[in-house]
């Protein structure tokens, strides 16, 4: 599956659904090849609780994330981080955040440990640690995926 959106915005490659039965809500990884060629991940999550704050407070953005599940986000954040090529592998975290009305929550890393904080897009505010994923397990979960868009 290879889907382009617009002109000069990034390409969705492949879609991953990383959704498992307990988890009362959805997940997807999408490898994405940005305009000019190199390749990341997005994650993109969103719980039920998440989707019905959003709904119960007319949250049009974060309504229209999970309309698409994450895409046309990921897409775009995809061509606002740094390039792979210059700071390595980078992964990109992309949530609804339950506890603000499921608006997004954005972060990036890279396999040079770096972060970027998700506020590059002037609607998004700064990440916040994801309420339901303790901080330790969520830094295996990218260090393993780092593993993975690397080769390792």
């Amino acid at each position: 599956m290879h889907q382009a959106i617009g002109p000069d915005v990034a390409d969705l490659a492949e879609t991953y659904d990383l959704t498992t039965p307990s988890q009362h809500g959805w997940a997807v990884d999408y490898r994405i090849r940005r305009d000019d060629g190199e390749e990341l991940h997005a994650e993109v999550r969103c719980w039920d609780e998440a989707r019905t704050a959003a709904e119960r407070a007319g949250n049009a953005n974060a309504l229209e994330a999970i309309a698409d599940r994450g895409l046309a986000t990921a897409l775009e954040y995809a061509e606002i981080v740094e390039s792979p090529r210059e700071r390595g592998a980078v992964m990109i975290s992309i949530w609804l955040d339950p506890a603000d009305n499921g608006n997004l929550r954005v972060a990036s890393a890279t396999s040079a440990g770096q972060s970027e904080p998700g506020n590059a897009l002037a609607a998004w505010k700064p990440p916040k640690p994801v309420p339901s994923e303790p901080p330790t397990r969520r830094r295996s979960r990218v260090a393993c995926r780092m593993a993975l868009v690397q080769g390792v």
